[in-house]
């Protein structure tokens, strides 16, 4: 992947967006989309953007996602991700690590919603005869 150096402006909002809409995707809804030069993108899509630059962001920015990256790895969501906190301060780092914190995320909440269906649909069957042998 080719790197520039300094992130266009929209798409820095753009990020910054993205991280701040991570924080508040919730289980019961769906993931969060953000509009960037007229279309809606996922926080995945921004970050994949954001990891072309290597300028750096904002103090607040790379700790939101480092923080981000400490509770996942502490926690259910991370299985089978790598959720390691960004290396450094640069756009292509710390995008790189909210990109798989995302991907994790809805990996997660997929999980939830495919187990929660199994469930629903085994509670909605009706029971046959040879299931109700055994009382």
């Amino acid at each position: 992947m080719s790197t520039s150096n300094e992130i266009p402006e929209d798409l820095s909002f753009a990020f910054e967006q993205a991280v701040a809409v991570f924080d508040e995707w919730d289980e019961g809804g769906d993931e969060p989309k953000i509009k960037f030069r007229g279309n809606n993108h996922s926080i995945q899509s921004v970050s994949d953007f954001a990891m072309a630059y290597v300028s750096f962001v904002s103090d607040l920015i790379h700790d939101s996602v480092a923080d981000f990256a400490g509770e996942f790895s502490a926690g259910p969501e991370a299985l089978g991700h790598d959720c390691s906190a960004p290396n450094d301060h640069t756009y292509q780092e710390v995008a790189a690590c909210l990109s798989r914190l995302s991907q994790a995320r809805r990996d997660y909440y997929d999980g939830l919603k495919a187990m929660r269906k199994t469930k629903h649909a085994k509670s909605a069957q009706p029971l046959r005869p040879s299931s109700l042998a055994a009382f």
